[in-house]
């Protein structure tokens, strides 16, 4: 096979229901199989495989070919077999001593009436034992062949062969193709999953996607890129020109038109397609939904660019002017933002496009102009953004949201609040007022939030009591950056109560308090809050369902609270593998930036350096203008810290350069991030005095809350011998506190180094000593499994759980709670 890939060997065939011997077994005892898969589902390598089998047990099949052009001609696939077994079954004779043959068949809907005749015949009269392989249309359109609906369908109907059901390819098993074909770090987390998304459960797509996607990485290209605009006469294109010729006209305009369309809501999707057509594709999992109320719609972006290009030239385009000039004629009665999006591309690209801007009604207009520059700030296109803005005369426009949206391309592009100045809050609907607070605690401004407070204060609504709720996370932000985790978590517990039970803004509070709580030394609290979000995640779709960004936020969060704590978070990988999934097919530009994190964190943990730099450089290649809160570049630091350790001090000073780049708040917590992660990389290149004076600011800063932070800081002093014995004290007082053997563990064994030095001073680190360094800082604390995420939604509450304290632990217990 051409690129060697995916073509998996006879001896690895990747699917629980596909037993290649067991399958041989039955075959040599006289029972027909038939196998059925959609087109891609691996039947053709299975039946390989089978075939392989039976050889090594002695067996001699026949293997009939088919071929469409072969299914018109009589007998077609019996004479081209050249085999006078394949002459005999033609014979109409009811008698013979010679034992079955054992036929292969794949493909069968393609063999022509009379072989297929035959060939059942003889399997009635036991001169014949099949294996043959149908293929299962999975569009609406598709109609069975008249050979495949009623001769080799009756056989294991009437009990005269097993079926063999192949499922789609799961993305488990898609994920282990890859691992056997390619190297670990081929492949960054968010591209592996584009691939899974993209391949819709068909191993010839898989292949073909992953051999196209490893051709653009050899040549420095980024795949993401390449998939989004792949030529029709290419492999990949004739891969999905295939995959999709099974769907008629209506399926592929439907599947076309939502194409350019991602995330439009279920309800206006079915104003343009009828409703039926939209729940067959969903059934068929050629369209996915998000989980949420709303229903938003996404189309497998490879497979409407393959119906696009199947279509007539200009169907998708009148399609389109369709929708267009059906939302805008009905005067906003009802509105879809990416519609709109998708109209403010058409005007930018062609001010003439029907509707025209200038028909349009200037409210309309400005409306248009607002959701597809908001979608464009959203996915890290500033610049796009402001083309959109241009749509509108600025001059004579009251709709403050322009302002906005002006204001949050220019402070992504100039890296400043300063924007922030021309826009009025006073003067933003409910929406604005909320987007307005999220760009203020993004860029690190989340302090001096009186204007704001007095503007939602005495509002009663929704809207309003949400607003309040994300001010007190605001605040919890800003007393984060203060190193204020006590008033941090007592700001997103009045956040978390004032939220709607299972709502985005309750999980952002959950996990706000999580982490304060975490950092002042409690894990059993922190581990509840855990508990609460993945119980919430698991719920039914409501109103305000947490999207596919904060479930990888809640990844991420889950991941640095136990690295603090020392232990093992529960089935990380495949959680953060199906969630990466989600934000590829969504194209969620914070949710794929996450997810670049949480892999490169979950790779730094478990000691992946490379894999962890390559997730982290394929992060800021596509996000060079995604808006960040400094607490995701924080994380950066985290990663730093662990591949400094592993002798990467190079590459670990590159992300603490970057990451001081991009942070422009000035805080206590970043400066202590900062310091904490100089003295790490100075201490692995055996700069102890630097890595002592890094080590020392950093203390003098965690102390301002004797947490966990502060507890890692004095072991490091500790390690460089640069620890007095108050220190130690402190250390065991705050180890403690915490109940945590990890904590203890640190602390006993700074105990154990600063009487060990005294008593042996030539024992002490010394410049240029960078091993021993490594060795002496390194924190392997005991790592056990934190409790496994439910399993079944607990009941809602409208407030957070307050259980008991627990009682502080032993030196003796376990860390798994």
């Amino acid at each position: 096979m051409t690129h060697g890939i995916i073509e998996e060997p006879s001896d690895q065939v990747v699917g629980a229901e596909r037993d290649p011997e067991g399958i041989a077994r039955s075959l040599l005892t006289g029972t027909s199989i038939v196998v059925v898969g959609s087109l891609g589902s691996g039947k053709s390598h299975l039946l390989r495989a089978v075939t392989s089998e039976l050889v090594r047990r002695g067996a001699d099949p026949l293997v009939l070919r088919t071929a469409r052009v072969l299914s018109r001609v009589e007998f077609g696939a019996l004479d081209d077999a050249h085999d006078p077994r394949s002459d005999a079954l033609k014979d109409t004779a009811t008698d013979s001593d010679d034992p079955p043959t054992v036929v292969v068949v794949d493909d069968v809907q393609d063999l022509d009436r009379p072989s297929s005749e035959a060939l059942v015949r003889a399997i009635h009269r036991r001169r014949a034992v099949a294996l043959v392989g149908l293929s299962a249309p999975r569009a609406r359109g598709a109609r069975d062949s008249e050979v495949a609906a009623t001769v080799f369908v009756d056989l294991w109907l009437h009990g005269r062969a097993e079926r063999v059901d192949l499922r789609e390819l799961s993305a488990g098993d898609a994920d282990d193709l890859l691992d056997l074909h390619f190297p670990a770090n081929r492949f960054d987390s968010v591209t592996r999953a584009t691939i899974i998304g993209l391949a819709d459960g068909s191993r010839i797509l898989l292949r073909e996607l992953a051999a196209h996607a490893d051709t653009e990485i050899a040549r420095a290209r980024d795949p993401l890129s390449a998939f989004r605009d792949i030529h029709r006469h290419s492999r990949l294109g004739d891969a999905l020109a295939a995959h999709t010729a099974e769907f008629d006209e209506p399926e592929r305009t439907a599947l076309a038109l939502l194409g350019h369309l991602p995330g439009i809501d279920h309800a206006d999707a079915t104003r343009l397609i009828p409703a039926s057509m939209i729940e067959a594709l969903l059934s068929a999992k050629l369209l996915q939904e998000d989980g949420t109320i709303r229903r938003r719609i996404y189309a497998n972006a490879a497979l409407a660019q393959a119906c696009t290009q199947q279509l007539d030239a200009g169907v998708v385009e009148w399609t389109m002017e369709r929708a267009a000039a059906r939302m805008l004629e009905g005067g906003g009665t009802w509105w879809s933002a990416p519609l709109a999006s998708a109209i403010a591309a058409r005007w930018h690209g062609d001010d003439a496009a029907h509707p025209t801007r200038a028909e349009t009604p200037p409210a309309l207009r400005e409306r248009v102009a607002r959701d597809a520059a908001r979608d464009a700030n959203d996915r890290g296109m500033p610049a796009l953004a402001l083309a959109y803005i241009a749509l509108v005369d600025e001059e004579n426009t009251s709709a403050e949201c322009i302002a906005l949206e002006r204001a949050y391309a220019e402070v992504i592009l100039t890296r400043s609040p300063a924007p922030l100045t021309a826009v009025d809050p006073a003067r933003l609907d409910d929406g604005g007022l909320g987007r307005y607070l999220l760009l203020r605690t993004l860029v690190g401004s989340p302090r001096n939030m009186a204007q704001l407070r007095g503007i939602v204060a005495e509002g009663t609504s929704r809207a309003h009591r949400l607003l309040r709720a994300e001010l007190e996370l605001a605040a919890a932000e800003a007393s984060a950056l203060e190193i204020d985790w006590a008033g941090a978590g007592e700001a997103a517990a009045r956040a978390a109560a004032m939220a709607e039970p299972n709502s985005t803004t309750r999980v952002r509070a959950l996990l706000s308090e999580a982490m304060a709580t975490m950092h002042t030394g409690d894990w059993s609290r922190a581990e509840v809050l855990l508990e609460e979000v993945d119980g919430i995640l698991l719920l039914p779709a409501s109103t305000d369902t947490p999207g596919v960004a904060e479930r990888i936020l809640a990844l991420c969060v889950e991941m640095v609270i136990t690295m603090l704590a020392g232990v093992e978070p529960v089935r990380v990988r495949e959680r953060l593998r199906d969630q990466t999934i989600a934000a590829a097919r969504e194209a969620n530009g914070r949710g794929i930036f996450l997810a670049g994190i949480a892999a490169a964190l979950l790779h730094a943990r478990q000691g992946d350096t490379d894999s962890a730099l390559s997730e982290l450089e394929a992060c800021h290649r596509r996000a060079t203008h995604m808006m960040i809160g400094p607490g995701v570049w924080l994380m950066h630091l985290v990663v730093a810290r662990a591949i400094s350790l592993l002798g990467r001090t190079a590459d670990a000073r590159v992300l603490l350069r970057r990451a001081s780049e991009a942070i422009t708040v000035a805080s206590p917590l970043v400066d202590h991030d900062r310091h904490l992660t100089a003295a790490t990389i100075s201490a692995a290149e055996g700069d102890v005095d630097t890595a002592v004076a890094e080590a020392r600011a950093a203390a003098e800063l965690s102390a301002r809350n004797e947490g966990i932070i502060h507890l890692r800081d004095l072991y490091l002093l500790a390690a460089l011998d640069a620890a007095q014995e108050p220190e130690v004290e402190r250390m065991h007082r705050i180890a403690d506190a915490s109940g945590l053997t990890s904590a203890i563990l640190l602390a006993d064994r700074a105990a154990a180094m600063v009487r060990g030095r005294k008593s042996s001073p030539a024992a002490r680190p010394s410049n240029g000593c960078a091993s021993a360094c490594r060795g002496a800082i390194r924190i392997t604390p005991v790592r056990t499994p934190r409790s496994a995420p439910r399993t079944r939604p607990p009941p809602s509450r409208p407030g957070p759980v307050r259980p008991p304290a627990p009682a502080p632990r032993s030196r003796r217990s376990s860390d798994s709670g």
